[in-house]
């Protein structure tokens, strides 16, 4: 499709910068990155990883199988490439959701350009892919809602999603956010969007539910990886959570009573397998509830100094801790533009549909990030981060209107 002239200059810029990107910094990798690299060799053997989920291990696989020993560079490289080709789509749906192509040009020009976002198209990590795969789910949800090729869109969307989950399970908070609002439909009596998007979302919560059940069969728990027991184990020690009247297992009550949060909680996986863990961290939970409550709010709380523009690029990471945006910024974003939200929708006794979703999505990133993690809250909303710059961009167009009642949100 023929390119604007605002997108032609935005991809211009794009383009450069992730030349200098890749060319300059190259591949860039964290603690987490070889864990990838180690799952595809246990997926190539048809061994399930305990750590990861299938499908960015079967990506550098693929990469590997391609390009050899330059694999994890041709990996970053079709980051980059996938992360182009979504610009594309943020700016068709910043002019759904803006009334002003100032706006719109600007916010994508930052997506597009933003070290914050671009730089994590280097690393051997799931960000970048989570990135780009959003914003081609929200460009697809959009035109599926205007009629358009619904059967098609259905399809690219049920794909995509189960994508998604099996990319970075800590995205699952979208599956409840899919039937939510595709259930909307049936109130506005559009019963086939209704139908398509929720048989869509059956398809990928069935497709992860089903490699659940293979973990299971393997390690004992019904997940997707054992990271979430991990982080809940961590939590625990932390919040002071475990209670060892609930451990049955003797030997394991006196290990975990007299470990350390800093002792590896691998050992104890290893030592009595993933399920006894689990259930010690389930059944303590189960005895504690109001103490499980009050450590959320105390990792809200925690969260609320970390880094809102978050990169690990050298030289980047150190220009933007020094901004001063941190998580407590975007908490009050979200409480202003709820206000707003909630405001217009009495104003004009209706739902803005695509506004709401995006919202949800949003907001479920940052609860599930909160509950399910120890620290990291940051890196964990990222996938989120060109959904807030969606919202804000609405709200910038707040300047050129006289009340809330006239912003058109959609």
């Amino acid at each position: 499709m023929k390119l604007s002239k605002d997108l032609k200059i935005i991809y211009l810029l794009a383009i450069a910068s992730s030349l200098i990107l890749i060319l300059g910094w190259g591949v860039l990798k964290t603690p987490d990155s070889p864990t990838y690299v180690e799952a595809w060799d246990h997926i190539s053997n048809g061994e399930i990883d305990i750590f990861r989920t299938p499908i960015y291990p079967i990506f550098l696989g693929l990469m590997k199988l391609a390009f050899g020993t330059y694999f994890l560079t041709a990996a970053i490289c079709v980051q980059h490439i996938v992360f182009l080709i979504s610009i594309r789509f943020f700016y068709i749906i910043t002019q759904e959701l803006c009334s002003s192509f100032n706006i719109s040009f600007w916010i994508t020009l930052f997506y597009s350009i933003f070290p914050c976002i671009t730089t994590w198209n280097n690393f051997i990590l799931t960000e970048s892919f989570a990135f780009s795969g959003t914003i081609f789910l929200i460009y697809l949800i959009i035109k599926m809602t205007h009629q358009e090729h619904k059967i098609y869109c259905t399809i690219i969307i049920a794909i995509l999603l189960s994508m998604l989950m099996l990319l970075r399970p800590a995205l699952v908070y979208m599956l409840p956010v899919f039937f939510i609002g595709w259930s909307y439909f049936f109130v506005k009596k559009q019963k086939m969007i209704a139908t398509l998007g929720i048989i869509g979302t059956l398809f990928a919560t069935v497709s992860l539910f089903s490699y659940m059940k293979v973990f299971e069969n393997k390690y004992g728990i019904l997940s997707s990886s054992c990271v979430g027991t991990i982080n809940q184990m961590v939590i625990a020690y932390q919040y002071n959570l475990i209670n060892p009247d609930v451990i049955e297992n003797g030997q394991l009550k006196e290990d975990i009573e007299n470990k350390s949060r800093e002792v590896s909680i691998m050992t104890l996986i290893k030592s009595y397998g993933l399920k006894d863990v689990h259930n010690v961290i389930m059944d303590s939970y189960k005895s504690h509830p109001n103490k499980v409550i009050k450590s959320c709010f105390g990792r809200l709380y925690r969260s609320k100094s970390k880094s809102l523009f978050l990169t690990l690029a050298p030289g980047f990471a150190t220009v933007f801790d020094m901004i001063g945006f941190n998580l407590n910024t975007l908490y009050l974003f979200i409480i202003i533009y709820t206000i707003i939200l909630l405001r217009w929708i009495y104003m004009k006794r209706s739902l803005p549909w695509t506004t709401s979703f995006i919202y949800m999505l949003g907001v479920s990133n940052i609860i599930v990030a909160i509950i399910g993690a120890q620290e990291e809250w940051e890196r964990l909303v990222l996938p989120s981060l060109p959904l807030y710059l969606l919202l804000f961009g609405q709200l910038c167009t707040l300047f050129s209107v006289k009340s809330v009642k006239q912003l058109e949100l959609k």
